[in-house]
């Protein structure tokens, strides 16, 4: 890829390589790849659909190729002409600048047009100034990679693999969809495709459908990337196998604190699960018990697996039958019920009295339910069972206890198993 000069010099990837190699930006600016795909006819037309592109840190393609990568990630995808009569010092320094635009976008999503060939070029020709989109038309050849001077992001079929693979050897972003099967999804690996799209959302279910690093990563590297350990956050990660907390009888996994002493506490936590070929009613939840024993009180709220909203449950005396709350606290038109996922506990009157709220944002809560027992409920925590459909896991992000610093495993009495209930227990994303 070559940034043309007004004046008909060629600003090369090799010299673009040169710039970055003595740039301070070089070990800071990295690379593009894309997020994820979501059509959305209501607000495009001609079945246009939208790419979002995320800024990603580890992703990298070599240094010749860095340049569609900054190209990409500048506004409205356009390709910068520099002046008649510049340097290639003032043309140097014109790279170094689009670096910091690029360092400004990280964090951040731009969005790519994919289909309706016609309306992706009107809008690819119109004036790109109040642009607020790039498009990533389909072509049949490399060479028609030219008609499309202010794009560097192209979209394909899995059948045209081979033909994408050309165009990210040439140092474009490309993106191929409908890779149904191992085999697709590897030939796209394989020649290099930055975006592999699949209608196979769980890479539990469907473990060759994987976007992530051995770390926990969200993204892989094309190329060879230096190891730099797990992906930083403050994570607690349950994969168990069990019953559940439910009936006369618990089988779960716990990870508490004995508050016998000091019992009042509020507890919060962002839980994410599978939400995909998941047993629904598999759940994690913040748990208040009386004992270890599977049949004592306790009271949770929970999110579970998928299809059902946030919960609370208690059982008011040992051995008596749970009892629910479910509670849509989801806005209208936002996410679904099984998605809001924000849970927070709040224990008062010296253990006696429990409530269990949820949020959407994790700052505006909604009580979903209370319970006051007759003996106090010192034990508090974590807990995740998967109702009897072998392992599930179940992350608690930003664990916290009223005021303080999220948690660690470390930061716990005890992890134990209620029942016949086993688990991995383990900080970070990934085991």
């Amino acid at each position: 890829m070559v940034l043309k000069l007004a004046n008909g010099r060629q600003f090369t990837a090799k010299r673009l390589k040169s710039v970055l190699r003595d740039s301070k930006s070089q070990a800071e600016y990295h690379c593009v790849t894309y997020y994820f795909f979501v059509g959305h006819d209501r607000i495009t037309h001609d079945s246009l659909s939208r790419t979002l592109i995320d800024m990603k840190d580890r992703l990298v393609r070599g240094m010749d190729q860095r340049w569609a990568y900054v190209s990409a990630a500048m506004p409205f995808g356009k390709i910068p002409w520099i002046e008649n009569g510049v340097t290639e010092k003032e043309a140097d320094e014109k790279l170094r600048g689009l670096l910091i635009e690029l360092a400004a976008t990280r964090g951040r999503v731009l969005v790519a047009l994919t289909g309706g060939a016609s309306s992706l070029r009107t809008y690819h020709d119109d004036d790109g100034r109040p642009r607020a989109a790039l498009v990533a038309p389909a072509i049949a050849s490399v060479d028609e990679a030219a008609d499309w001077p202010n794009t560097s992001v192209f979209n394909f079929a899995a059948a045209d693999v081979a033909l994408a693979g050309e165009l990210a050897a040439a140092g474009h972003v490309v993106r191929v969809w409908g890779n149904e099967d191992a085999a697709a999804w590897q030939a796209a690996i394989d020649v290099g495709v930055h975006h592999v799209a699949t209608d196979k959302v769980s890479a539990q279910q469907d473990p060759w459908a994987r976007t992530h690093d051995d770390d926990g990563w969200p993204f892989r590297c094309i190329d060879t990337c230096v190891p730099i350990g797990p992906e930083p956050g403050a994570v607690i990660g349950i994969d168990v196998d069990s019953g559940d907390i439910w009936d006369e009888a618990d089988s779960a996994w716990f990870v508490h604190d004995d508050l016998a002493n000091d019992p009042d506490h509020q507890w919060r936590a962002m839980i994410s699960t599978a939400n995909s070929h998941v047993e629904p009613f598999a759940k994690g939840c913040l748990m208040a018990r009386a004992t270890l024993d599977v049949a004592a009180p306790y009271f949770a709220v929970c999110r579970t697996a998928d299809e059902q909203p946030l919960r609370v449950q208690w059982r008011a005396e040992p051995g008596a039958l749970s009892t629910a709350i479910e509670a849509d606290i989801a806005a209208p038109d936002t996410v679904d019920p099984s998605s809001v996922a924000f849970v927070r506990l709040r224990v008062e009157q010296s253990g006696h009295c429990v409530a269990g709220d949820g949020s959407r944002d994790g700052q505006s809560w909604v009580e979903i339910g209370t319970h006051c027992f007759t003996d106090p409920l010192p034990l508090q925590g974590i807990a995740a069972a998967s109702h009897d459909a072998g392992e599930v896991r179940m992350l608690f992000v930003e664990l916290r206890r009223d005021d303080a610093a999220a948690r660690s495993t470390l930061d716990f009495d005890e992890s134990t198993a209620l029942g016949d209930g086993s688990a991995t227990v383990y900080d970070g994303v990934m085991p």
